[in-house]
């Protein structure tokens, strides 16, 4: 971007900042508006829904030969022999967590409501009103709440988008506060390179390979299935 417009987008950014500090009101009235259309937009996308997953395992060019020495693979906590993989593996991906998706609706609903039957005008500066604290605190949490909210529309986006394959797991390193993170890497079908590292949110941890889901048209956006935090993955079959 050029000086001239990160400058402009600095200027309105410092006026966005001062006018919410004035007009708390109408900052938490949007904030609080917004976090409910997430949420709303989620459940539109109809990511609270069970849905059936499959991953072909090989193709013709893939076939594994009979020379080739046999191991033991971990796929979401089940062991397969390479040389016998199934044809197709089957998974099913169900919500969790919803009570959480829940909370934050009502908890959106019940600040917008709190904002509309407010006695005074949302023209009038904030500063000098009685619940102006109030108002203010609640902005704080409204911004909060996005994360979990922009994670839950997130999810629901992948999952709706109905791409899955399996990523080779890289590394597995402890973080702060007792956070475990994994390392993954996996092709595309046009044969791009994509991967990252995520906190692993209770998968199992001797697995080789684990199923990520994607965006075709965007392999980038993915997701692996132990760092989803309002789905759950299991096999369609034990």
């Amino acid at each position: 971007m050029r000086p001239a417009g990160i400058a402009l987008v600095g200027f309105v950014g410092l006026v966005l900042v001062f006018g919410g500090v004035v007009y708390v009101q109408v900052a938490l009235l949007f904030l609080a508006t917004l976090l409910c259309l997430l949420i709303a937009l989620g459940f539109a996308w109809q990511g609270h829904r069970t849905r059936s997953f499959l991953i072909s395992t090989r193709s013709a060019e893939s076939e594994p030969s009979a020379n080739e020495p046999d191991s033991l693979v971990n796929i979401e906590g089940r062991s397969f022999s390479v040389q016998h993989l199934p044809p197709k593996l089957e998974f099913i991906v169900m919500c969790r967590h919803l009570y959480m998706v829940v909370a934050l609706a009502v908890i959106g609903g019940g600040t917008v409501l709190a904002c509309v039957v407010a006695t005074e005008s949302f023209l009038r500066p904030s500063i000098d009103r009685p619940h102006y604290f109030e108002f203010y605190g609640l902005c704080y949490l409204m911004a909060v709440l996005m994360i979990p909210a922009v994670a839950w529309l997130k999810e629901c986006a992948l999952m709706r988008s109905g791409a899955i394959t399996l990523a080779n797991l890289s590394l597995h390193r402890s973080g702060s506060l007792g956070t475990l993170w994994i390392g993954y890497e996996f092709t595309d079908p046009q044969g791009g390179f994509h991967g990252g590292s995520v906190i692993d949110f209770g998968g199992r941890n001797n697995d080789q390979l684990k199923v990520v889901f994607c965006n075709p048209r965007n392999p980038e956006f993915n997701k692996l299935s132990c760092a989803l935090l309002f789905h759950r993955l299991e096999w369609a079959k034990e």
